[in-house]
C-alpha cells in the first residue's frame, strides 16, 4: 500500500518543521514572524535586499528602515504593533531579528547512510 499525500498534508509538515516564530506583545496579542524559507520568492528577495541594507555602511536612519523592513515583511498583520512597540530601538530591532534568526534556522542536514 502506498502513502497518499496531499498538498494540505504535505502543507502541515512543512509548517511543523519550519515553524514560524511568535512574540507576545503587551497588549496580550502576539505576533508571528514566518520562517525565511516560507516566504513567496518576491518576500525572501525583498528581505535579502533590507539585510543588504542593514549590513551597508549607511547611516542609522537607513539601519532602522532596513530592520523594520525585514520585521514587517516576515510578521504578521500584527507586525505593524510590534514596531509600534519597538519605537525606532535599534538595538531592540536587531535583536528581534536575531532571535526569529536563530528560532527560525535550518535543522541539522540529516547523515547519509555510508
Amino acid at each position: 500500500m502506498t502513502n497518499v499525500f496531499t498538498l494540505d498534508s504535505l502543507r502541515a509538515e512543512a509548517d511543523k518543521e519550519f515553524s514560524p516564530f511568535k512574540l507576545p506583545l503587551s497588549d496580550g496579542t502576539s505576533v508571528t514572524l514566518r520562517n525565511f524559507l516560507r516566504l513567496n520568492e518576491k518576500t525572501r528577495d525583498a528581505v535579502l535586499a533590507a539585510v543588504e541594507g542593514l549590513n551597508s555602511d549607511g547611516d542609522i536612519k537607513e539601519k532602522i528602515s532596513s530592520a523594520t523592513k525585514i520585521v514587517e515583511l516576515v510578521s504578521d498583520a500584527n507586525g505593524k504593533k510590534l514596531i509600534k512597540e519597538i519605537d525606532g530601538d535599534l538595538a531592540l530591532l536587531l535583536q528581534v531579528i536575531k532571535v526569529w534568526m536563530g528560532e527560525t534556522q535550518l535543522g541539522e542536514a540529516d547523515n547519509s547512510p555510508a
